[in-house]
């Protein structure tokens, strides 16, 4: 019986050409070239034709298949699972309506305490999920999916009916979740992070875990909204 095993996934156009950047679990960036043709979920197969390594663990690939940039703006279309304190949440609520507009799918999930009904309005294509391994699954239907987590602060949760015990038995992003139920997707936190609680230390530290990269850019976004709210003028004025 075969058994596909992930080394790519893509995250979106590069260029006007039809290039793609692609995030690589192989050992280096580059070794995704040893690979040569790729199969997707959804039964499609792409040749490398050329391959550039980026930062990190990332990767810009020429693909024999994808002529033009439409083409590969096609190949994203990923689902993301947003999964935590969404009641308290700016950043659930920044990227429910920011993401769909990007081309992504957004699923909220949490117990009704935490993700109260009236997240819908947050936009016409957000869903909600209460039961957090069906959402991964969806999620990884037909992509690597995103799994991102949102942190669960004691202190909000005051008055509140909720069980800790409970909710990280329910909603705890672990080791043995994802192998079950995403062994593909992309692990997201926007940090900080309660290690144990929301998620387990060897899932934010793993392979797939793209929480590093995911503050550093939100420090540089915010850094730059804030030297253009302040009128710094340029950003050689503004020491992080």
């Amino acid at each position: 019986m075969s058994r596909d095993v992930l080394i790519a996934a893509v995250i979106g156009a590069h260029g006007l050409k039809g290039e793609v950047k692609v995030k690589t679990f192989t050992d280096t960036p580059d070794g995704l070239a040893r690979y040569r043709r790729l199969h997707a979920k959804d039964g499609r197969i792409f040749t490398i034709t050329q391959l550039r390594p980026g930062k990190a663990a990332e990767a810009v690939a020429t693909l024999a298949e994808v002529v033009d940039r439409n083409t590969a703006e096609s190949l994203r279309g990923v689902t993301v699972v947003i999964t935590g304190d969404i009641l308290h949440s700016r950043v659930a609520r920044s990227n429910a309506m920011l993401l769909p507009k990007l081309g992504a799918k957004v699923v909220l999930c949490g117990p009704e305490e935490l993700l109260p009904e009236d997240a819908l309005g947050l936009g016409s294509s957000v869903e909600i999920a209460r039961d957090f391994d069906v959402a991964l699954r969806q999620a990884v239907a037909h992509g690597p999916g995103v799994a991102m987590m949102l942190r669960i602060q004691k202190e909000r949760l005051a008055g509140m009916e909720l069980d800790l015990g409970d909710y990280i038995a329910r909603y705890q992003l672990n080791g043995e979740r994802m192998a079950a139920c995403a062994p593909g997707a992309l692990v997201m936190h926007p940090g900080p992070m309660i290690r144990g609680l929301e998620i387990a230390g060897d899932v934010a530290d793993g392979p797939q875990s793209a929480v590093e990269d995911q503050v550093r850019n939100g420090l540089a976004v915010r850094t730059a909204l804030l030297a253009r709210a302040l009128g710094a003028g340029g950003f050689e004025s503004v020491t992080v």
